[in-house]
C-alpha cells in the first residue's frame, strides 16, 4: 500500500509499520456513542478535556469525507438530530439533554426476535468423520489481552487464564488423546507448521479441549509497546 494510517492510542506494531500515525483521543475524552446487545443506545460523554491534541476515529471518518475541521460534539449531535426527526421525537433540545441526563436514548432497542428450532434437525445424515484424523490449527483471543490491545496492562498479564492457569504466558492447547498419539507432553516446546508458516510454543495438555485440534491464544509475543513485550510468543 502506498499509504497507510493508524489511528493508535499507542506506537504499537500497527502503528509501526504505517506511514502515518495519528494520535487518538481517549474514550474518557471523547464524545461519541455506541450500542449495547440489545440495541440501546447511550450517548458518550467525555469526562476531561483533550490532554495531547489527540483525535477521534469520527473526526478522521469526517476529513476523509472532506471536512477540514470537524468536531466530535457537533457530528455526534447532527447524527442524533437527524435521527431524531425521521423517529419524530419533537423537541430535539429536549430530546438531546433528556438522552444525556438518563444515560440512554429512548426507545432505542431493538425488538426481541423468537427463534423456533427445526424440529426435524435430528433427523438428517449423521456426521461422517474422516478416515485419517488431520489436525485443526484454532486462533483464539486470549481472555485477558484479547488480540494484544491489552497485553501492557500488567493486572490482565498477572490474570490466571481459564482452565490452564497459566499467568504472563501462552500456551499451545492440545486434547489429552491427541498428545498421547503424537507423544506431546505439557512443557514441550515445539514448531507448529500450517499454510506455509510455522510457530515456535510450548505445549499444554487441557483436559476437556476437543480431539485433533490444537488452540493458539492471541495476544503475546508483542514487539513493540512496554510490559507485553516478547511475553509469551506470537501466534
Amino acid at each position: 500500500m502506498p499509504l497507510t494510517v493508524s489511528l493508535a492510542l499507542y506506537a504499537d506494531e500497527t502503528a509501526v509499520a504505517s506511514s502515518w500515525l495519528i494520535p487518538a483521543a481517549h474514550e474518557y475524552e471523547t464524545w461519541s456513542d455506541t450500542r449495547a446487545f440489545d440495541g440501546t443506545v447511550t450517548i458518550q460523554q467525555p469526562q476531561v478535556r483533550r490532554l495531547y491534541g489527540g483525535h477521534t476515529a469520527q473526526e478522521l471518518l469526517a476529513v476523509l469525507l472532506g471536512e477540514t475541521a470537524p468536531d466530535d460534539y457537533a457530528l455526534v449531535r447532527a447524527y442524533w438530530q437527524q435521527e431524531a426527526q425521521q423517529k419524530g421525537h419533537g423537541d430535539f433540545e429536549a430530546f438531546w439533554h433528556e438522552s444525556l441526563r438518563i444515560g440512554v436514548v429512548k426507545d432505542s432497542a431493538t425488538s426481541t426476535l423468537t427463534a423456533v428450532p427445526k424440529a426435524d434437525l435430528a433427523a438428517g445424515p449423521p456426521l461422517s468423520k474422516p478416515a485419517e484424523a488431520k489436525i485443526a490449527v484454532l486462533f483464539r483471543p486470549d481472555a485477558g489481552t484479547w488480540d494484544g490491545r491489552f497485553a501492557d496492562n500488567p493486572w490482565l498479564l498477572e490474570m490466571p487464564r481459564p482452565f490452564t492457569r497459566l499467568t504472563w504466558d501462552n500456551a499451545a492447547l492440545i486434547a489429552p488423546a491427541t498428545a498421547a498419539r503424537l507423544d506431546i507432553k505439557t512443557d514441550d516446546v515445539l514448531t507448529i507448521s500450517a499454510s506455509g508458516n510455522s510457530v515456535r510454543a510450548p505445549f499444554f495438555v487441557l483436559p476437556g479441549q476437543a480431539p485433533d485440534c490444537i488452540t493458539l491464544p492471541l495476544g503475546f509475543g508483542r514487539r513493540a509497546g512496554g510490559l507485553g513485550v516478547d511475553v509469551g510468543f506470537d501466534a
